[in-house]
């Protein structure tokens, strides 16, 4: 995407959400949760999509759904269509973390843009306005009688605003060994056909503008340099608020996490719901290794020993 169509998309997105018919309800009233939220954090390609839709059938949660993303101006009245014409429907099937079916568990990418950009944290002229984005949530849990439930790699770039707007807010951070998530982004840059030097997903916010020699060097501090911030800014959060989980121990054994998660919200004196025990016991732990060749994994490989530096143990700690 050009400047003058991103600059062009940001000129439409800004008059409409200015005129959007749900806007005044939103400025009409402060609303505070009654159940912690839960957001899903990781960098991209790191498993976060696997553990969003598996909780997402495990338990009851309100989030946002594709027919909300899709009328991302309109995300209350959509919700409330969505709830009175749709049924959801259990699956697990996705295409790099897109879902299929209106009531089917979206990132919200398009609502969260309502007031960060793309990828990125908060201007601070928008931050007067973010408690509207609580208040949609909280009637969400209201409206699904659930807590709400997010998963947006954006997001890891935004940990520090959301708590702050959710002083109770739980937070899941899926991390991968960083050569398969590496090599995996790679993968993806290429099916997408992304430009070489543009980011997929979220930058590590101190790089946002830098340049990169290759795309092995550019795909490598992506991964490293996102996890590192993660962790930074979920250690000044309470340990009762924050689990970490890897990919790898999520595929050998989900119900550890689910288990996890449910004991944290019972110490905040909430239940959850089942709603489906029909989900797998595992899951393949899948790799994208053969997809190139030994100049490539060879040349990503020592691009993330470059950025990883003496920091060998990143993302080593698991589901605590």
């Amino acid at each position: 995407m050009t400047n003058y169509s991103r600059l062009a998309l940001n000129s439409i997105s800004t008059l409409v959400d200015r005129y959007s018919p749900e806007r005044p309800i939103l400025l009409g009233f402060r609303l505070e949760n009654v159940r912690p939220p839960l957001f899903i954090v990781g960098t991209p390609r790191s498993g976060t999509t696997i553990v969003y839709l598996h909780l997402t059938n495990q338990f009851h949660f309100a989030y946002f759904s594709n027919i909300s993303r899709r009328m991302s101006f309109f995300s209350v009245p959509s919700a409330l269509l969505g709830r009175a014409f749709f049924r959801r429907k259990s699956s697990l099937e996705n295409d790099f973390g897109v879902t299929r079916g209106a009531m089917a568990p979206s990132d919200g990418w398009r609502i969260f843009h309502r007031w960060f950009p793309r990828n990125g944290t908060l201007p601070m002229e928008k931050m007067p306005r973010l408690y509207e984005l609580k208040n949609i949530v909280r009637i969400y849990e209201k409206l699904f009688d659930a807590p709400f439930i997010n998963k947006n790699n954006a997001n890891s770039v935004r940990i520090r605003e959301l708590s702050e707007l959710f002083p109770d807010a739980l937070f899941i951070h899926v991390h991968r060994d960083p050569m398969q998530s590496a090599l995996s982004l790679l993968d993806a840059r290429q099916k997408h056909r992304v430009h070489a030097g543009e980011w997929w997903g979220p930058p590590p916010p101190d790089l946002k503008n830098s340049r990169f020699p290759s795309e092995e060097s550019l795909v490598a501090q992506q991964v490293v340099g996102l996890q590192r911030h993660i962790e930074d800014s979920l250690s000044l959060i309470p340990d009762l608020q924050r689990i970490s989980i890897s990919y790898e121990d999520f595929c050998r054994a989900p119900a550890q996490l689910c288990k996890l998660v449910e004991e944290r919200y019972r110490q905040f004196g909430h239940e959850l719901v089942a709603w489906s025990n029909d989900l797998p016991g595992s899951y393949e732990i899948r790799s994208k290794a053969a997809r190139f060749d030994k100049a490539t994994s060879n040349s990503l490989k020592r691009e993330i020993r470059n950025a990883l530096g003496d920091n060998t143990a990143l993302g080593e700690k698991s589901c605590q």
